[in-house]
C-alpha cells in the first residue's frame, strides 16, 4: 500500500465524522514518501508563481501526476468509505506548493490566506523534513470549524482581495479554531468547505531541499456536502450527520443490498 496499511481506519473515519477534521500522523509508507519526495525535487513542473504568497504551484493540468499519488488517492476513498460517501466524492483535483526558504529572517514568508475549496473533502499533507522548520510549532495549517452561509457566491470563497484581517478576526470571536503543527508525513483530512489558511508562523530553512511542500488533494463536489442552512457562519448550532447516523445508514445499505 501506499497509505501505511497500520493505521486506524475505523478511528480515523470516526473522528472525521465527530468533528469534520482528523489530523493522521505516519500517512504514507516509506517508499510511498520517499516517492513522492523525489517527484516534488525533480521534475519540472512548478510554473505556477503565486502573487500573493511566496511560493509556485503545479497542478494535474501541468503535469503534477505521479503514478504514485494516484494510488494514494485511491486508497484513501477505499480505507474510508464512510469519508468519501462510498466513491461519491472522489479526486477532482490536486496540486503541490512549494515555498520559497529565508532562513533566518523572521516572519517574511508568506502563505495561503483564508478560503474554502470547491470540492466536499480536502487532503492536505506534507513533504518537508522537520528539522527545515524553523517556526516550531508553527509552519502547518488553521482550520476554522465554521462553514459560509449556503448560497454563498464562490467568488467570495477564495478571494485574495477580500479583508482577511476582519475575517479571521470573526471567525476568532464566533468558532472554534484548530491550529494544525507541521509535521512531515502529517496528514489533515477535513471538509473542504471550512475556512482554512496556512499558518502564520512560516519559516523555513535555506536550501532546495528544506522547502516548505505541501501537497492536496481535493475529492467531490462542495455542493454535495454544504451544511444546513441554519449552520453556518454566524449561527451557534450546526447540523451535521453523526456517527450513529451514518452506521444506520450503513445498516440499511447493507438490508437492501442482501
Amino acid at each position: 500500500m501506499a497509505i501505511n496499511s497500520e493505521l486506524d481506519f475505523a478511528g480515523i473515519q470516526k473522528k472525521y465524522l465527530a468533528n469534520n477534521l482528523v489530523i493522521i500522523d505516519s500517512f504514507l509508507s516509506t517508499e510511498a514518501l520517499e516517492a513522492l519526495e523525489r517527484f516534488a525535487h525533480e521534475a519540472t513542473i512548478w510554473n505556477s508563481v503565486k502573487s500573493s504568497g511566496d511560493y509556485m504551484g503545479a497542478y494535474l493540468q501541468d503535469g503534477f501526476t505521479p503514478r504514485i499519488l494516484a494510488q494514494v488517492a485511491r486508497e484513501l476513498e477505499t480505507s474510508l468509505p464512510l469519508v468519501f460517501d462510498h466513491g461519491r466524492h472522489s479526486l477532482n483535483m490536486a496540486w503541490g506548493y512549494k515555498y520559497d526558504s529565508y532562513g533566518s529572517k523572521q516572519n517574511t514568508q508568506k502563505g495561503i490566506q483564508l478560503h474554502v475549496d470547491s470540492a466536499a473533502v480536502n487532503a492536505n499533507f506534507w513533504l518537508t523534513d522537520d528539522d527545515a522548520n524553523l517556526a516550531g510549532e508553527g509552519g502547518g495549517l488553521d482550520v476554522f470549524l465554521l462553514e459560509p452561509p449556503v448560497g454563498t457566491p464562490s467568488s467570495v470563497l477564495n478571494d485574495e482581495n477580500m479583508n482577511h484581517t476582519a475575517l479571521r478576526e470573526q471567525l476568532e470571536t464566533e468558532g472554534e479554531k484548530v491550529r494544525v503543527s507541521f509535521r512531515k508525513n502529517r496528514l489533515v483530512l477535513f471538509k473542504s468547505n471550512l475556512w482554512h489558511a496556512t499558518d502564520a508562523a512560516l519559516n523555513f530553512a535555506n536550501g532546495y531541499t528544506k522547502r516548505r511542500i505541501n501537497l492536496t488533494l481535493l475529492f467531490g463536489q462542495r455542493e454535495s456536502s454544504l451544511c444546513h442552512p441554519h449552520g453556518s457562519f454566524g449561527d451557534s448550532v450546526i447540523k451535521e450527520k453523526t456517527v450513529s447516523d451514518v452506521e444506520e445508514e450503513e445498516m440499511t445499505r447493507t438490508t437492501d443490498l442482501a
